[in-house]
């Protein structure tokens, strides 16, 4: 497509000039499209293309001016002169006569900026969040390493103290550094308010794989990560401003971090955030020198040394996962358990790691809004279309007087380039405030928000979009008021119909590719919109109604005892409040607070072979009364009751998943424990499913296990624990007495956000949401579009053949032949529109089908309903001015012509 543009661009070129290196230029331009493509894709195909067009427009009058200055018609610089003032006064005459029409001024600005505005909006987003590189030196550098065992079912983990010692010894050939690091929430008590902020823990080698050093003071080391070492912290920048005002001898000083007295040893420089809102610290991380190959729950990431590519490193970590076995005797990975549980690793750049899961929306977006702007370009070409004709009798006389096709040319690229200009600068404001309330706002927890800006390269796009646009544009009215046309334009008077059915052909075409167009957004947002109905008609398997949440946290150093018996004695208290019917804790909740974990087991009735993959689910903590509160039904055995772990006996509840996959469905009275030195817990009970993880995401067998003081692997401890409660009080008046309790109870442990569960199962669906709403309000709006240019081909082809209707309806014609005569002509370029829709919509679903919930790419319903909704509004848009048409009274319409 760009090529052709070039291509038409280029036949604006001196005869001569043309002639001698037209090929080349073309040929060349191709070649540097196809190099952008190798070298980045789209995007850079994309700057380096609208570049070169914008090179070659402004390469014309240049090349123009010189073979008439070679020809000895002037001297160069009074050429110049006469040509910058015939410019600037045709410029003149076009604002002039852009003022005189405002109707249609108005309508091709506001369309413009629209179709611009929007998207310039996403493509900033799209380049902030996906394109542009990290803030940290030779960015792309920087890669994360992952683990997949889909044998035991874990399809995605990140790495383990022992995976994190296995890279330091044996990855020498593939990175200069490995690091690994893990974000936590930790409660900082400041005076006599306390504060649960992330903590960003990292291993020492974090500053040679980042290489951003502290702004003040000192990084920590590897003594600072020692067992034993006295704990250290770096705070952030925003920490380093909200706590102590920028205080330049803060380096020294000691906060206190879940009760332990902490050395602040430096200040990480602005902008450090490691992609997590609101982190206030930094600290070392410390890695167990024998620890295991399993408990995975540390990020992994590393600087590739120079000459190592990521394809060079994909392949030699791939390499490296043989020789696990050697590194680990100890423990059972020899290389056919490896095998059976499917065990590899990847390798992914960091920014790409950061980024994962937002990417597809966010290029569905931007593919949704630049089928908007072609539609808005087609819809403003099609008035020029018509402004063209209307004035081709007046050019026709100006090329008859003198007038050079290049001056004709460049006073309709005056008009077009002076409204995208306009439109431009408009849609420019209007992706500006577009991208500062959704930057505000953090709308669908879009990762690396604060990065986003309008920047230089989003401003270059626009400036490329306007002259792409405005040349486009102006490429059609051009090419109809050719000087060559000076005759039959002097010919006509405004009584014949020849002219106006040859003109009518391109905006047939014009019509029919808006159409298809919309077509593709309409199959797009279809589907989105039936994907998105169908998750939301999930059974998560609890009552998220009338249900609030809120943490607690306390101290991990607090004694285990107390601290259990402190989030009892508040329950209690809760339960007493008016308003409040029911309240239980949780180490987790479904979509929202993820604390599951996850792990191997032994079913005691059932060994596992030595050569036999070991069950895996997940598991969480729980209080009496949560199966009550979520109302998950019990199926079996019996409910929890009070004192169920405090005894020391472990017992715990299975799911149906659970029970179905690993005991045949009965699963009371089976005993499981965690690993070989554990004790057996016996299953009490089993509950119903809970879609855990997301709507979206399958159902895997989970253990819950009750909060108590009980040693049985599973237990997730009760320092930081989820308060669930149900009643008839809304967030705010149960946060605002959850903080009045905790002030009496408890002062110095924070009480973390108050909302209601469904609020964050609502968040969990954020993304799905907005990208439906973006890609729907396009379909609509280009439906609209289309709608409206097919309302005006019919009705400049019934002004133009008046004449013939009247003749028509003289000699006998019914008012409903008429109006078939011009639903014909709707109907054959909305079917081309729909033939030409469908088989853009068939590759548009290609690309959402991994973003679609249990309907296929190919759904019937909506490649059916999409083209019926289609031609209904096409229709009804032919039909009005058809009927108009047919109302025409022929005695007064031939007495007018």
């Amino acid at each position: 497509m760009l090529v052709r543009l070039y291509a038409l661009l280029a036949a604006l070129l001196p005869p001569g000039f043309r002639a001698r290196f037209g090929d080349d230029l073309v040929a060349d331009y191709a070649d540097l499209l196809e190099e952008s493509r190798r070298a980045g894709g789209l995007p850079v195909v994309l700057t380096r293309g609208l570049r070169g067009l914008g090179d070659l427009a402004l390469r014309i009058p240049a090349e123009r001016r010189a073979e008439r200055a070679r020809a000895g018609r002037t001297s160069f610089s009074s050429r110049a002169s006469d040509t910058m003032g015939t410019h600037l006064r045709d410029l003149r005459v076009a604002w002039r006569a852009l003022a005189k029409a405002p109707a249609f001024t108005l309508t091709a600005i506001v369309t413009l900026a629209l179709g611009l505005g929007s998207t310039l909006a996403i493509f900033a987003l799209v380049q902030g969040i996906l394109l542009n590189p990290l803030a940290y030196p030779d960015s792309e550098r920087i890669v994360e390493v992952r683990h997949h065992s889909p044998g035991l079912d874990l399809p995605n983990l990140n790495n383990s103290d022992g995976t994190l010692r296995f890279y330091h010894a044996n990855g020498d050939p593939v990175f200069a550094a490995f690091a690994g690091l893990d974000v936590s929430r930790r409660n900082v008590l400041l005076g006599d308010t306390p504060e649960r902020v992330p903590v960003l823990y990292a291993t020492p080698e974090v500053w040679d794989v980042l290489r951003v050093p502290p702004a003040l003071g000192r990084a920590f080391t590897a003594a600072d990560a020692a067992e034993g070492a006295a704990p250290v912290a770096l705070l952030t920048h925003g920490a380093w401003t909200r706590w102590f005002g920028r205080d330049p001898g803060i380096v020294g000083r000691t906060v206190d971090i879940d009760g332990q007295s902490t050395e602040v040893v430096g200040v990480m420089p602005a902008g450090f955030d490691y992609d997590t809102d609101g982190l206030a610290l930094m600290a070392p991380l410390y890695v167990d020198p024998n620890g295991p190959f399993g408990a995975f729950g540390t990020d992994g990431i590393a600087r590739l040394r120079d000459g190592v590519s990521l394809a060079d490193a994909r392949t030699l970590v791939s390499d490296l996962q043989a020789r696990l076995p050697d590194f680990f005797p100890e423990e059972e990975l020899d290389a056919s358990f490896l095998e059976s549980a499917g065990w590899s690793a990847s390798v992914r750049t960091l920014r790409e790691a950061l980024v994962s899961g937002t990417d597809t929306a966010l290029w569905v977006v931007l593919g949704s809004v630049a089928f908007l702007l072609l539609v808005a370009c087609a819809n403003v070409a099609n008035l020029f279309m018509v402004r063209a004709e209307s004035a081709r009798k007046p050019t026709a006389v100006r090329a008859a007087l003198g007038a050079s096709g290049w001056r004709i040319a460049w006073s309709v690229l005056a008009e077009t380039l002076s409204l995208t200009a306009v439109g431009t600068a408009l849609g420019a404001l209007l992706a500006w405030g577009a991208l500062a309330w959704v930057t505000s706002r953090g709308v669908a927890d879009l990762p690396r928000l604060d990065e986003v800006a309008m920047g230089g390269t989003t401003l270059a796009v626009a400036v490329g979009l306007a002259l792409m646009v405005g040349t486009v544009l102006a490429l059609l009215p051009i090419l109809r008021l050719r000087a060559t046309a000076v005759a039959d334009g002097l010919r006509r008077d405004g009584r014949t119909t020849t002219g106006g059915r040859e003109s009518t052909w391109s905006r047939d075409v014009l019509v029919s590719l808006q159409l298809a167009a919309a077509l593709v957004l309409v199959v797009g947002s279809g589907l989105l919109f039936r994907s998105f109905t169908r998750l939301q008609a999930v059974d998560p398997g609890f009552d998220p109604d009338n249900v609030t949440i809120a943490g607690v946290s306390r101290s991990a150093s607090e004694d285990p005892e107390r601290a259990l018996a402190a989030h009892r004695v508040l329950m209690e208290r809760l339960e007493g409040l008016p308003g409040i019917d029911q309240v239980a804790m949780t180490s987790g909740l479904p979509f929202i607070e993820g604390n599951a974990n996850g792990g191997s087991f032994d079913i005691e009735s059932r060994p596992t072979p030595d050569d036999a993959l070991p069950p895996v689910a997940m598991n969480k903590s729980i209080s009496t009364g949560y199966f009550e509160l979520m109302d998950m039904p019990v199926l079996a055995g019996r409910t929890m009751q009070r004192g169920d772990g405090d005894d020391g006996r472990p017992v715990l509840w299975v799911n149906q998943t659970f029970a179905d996959r690993f005991l045949d469905g009965q699963a009371v009275g089976e005993r499981v424990r965690d690993n070989d030195e554990g004790e057996w817990g016996e299953i009490v009970g089993v509950v119903g499913d809970v879609h855990e993880f997301g709507l979206n995401a399958e159902v895997r067998p989970m253990m819950y296990v009750p909060a108590g003081l009980h040693d049985w692997g599973p237990n997730l401890g009760v320092a930081r624990v989820v308060l669930v409660i149900k009643g008839s009080l809304d967030p705010a008046s149960v946060g605002t007495s959850l903080r009045g309790l905790m002030a009496e109870l408890d002062p110095g442990v924070p009480v973390l956000t108050v909302r209601a569960l469904r609020e964050g199962m609502a968040e969990s669906m954020a993304q799905r949401r907005y990208t439906m709403i973006i890609v729907l309000l396009a379909g609509v709006v280009a439906l609209l579009l289309g709608a409206i240019g097919l309302f005006g081909v019919i009705s400049y082809v019934i002004s133009q053949r008046r004449r013939e209707i009247g003749l028509r309806m003289a000699l006998g014609a019914e008012r409903q032949d008429v109006e078939r005569l011009f639903l014909r002509k709707g109907v054959k370029v909305t079917a081309f529109g729909i033939v030409l829709g469908l088989a853009g919509a068939v590759a548009l679903s290609r690309t959402l089908a991994s973003a679609l919930f249990e309907i296929s790419a190919m759904d019937p319903v909506t490649f059916v309903s999409a083209p019926l909704l289609l031609a209904a509004v096409a229709l009804l848009a032919s039909w009005l001015p058809a009927r108009r048409a047919a109302r025409l009274d022929p005695m007064e319409t031939l007495r007018a012509e």
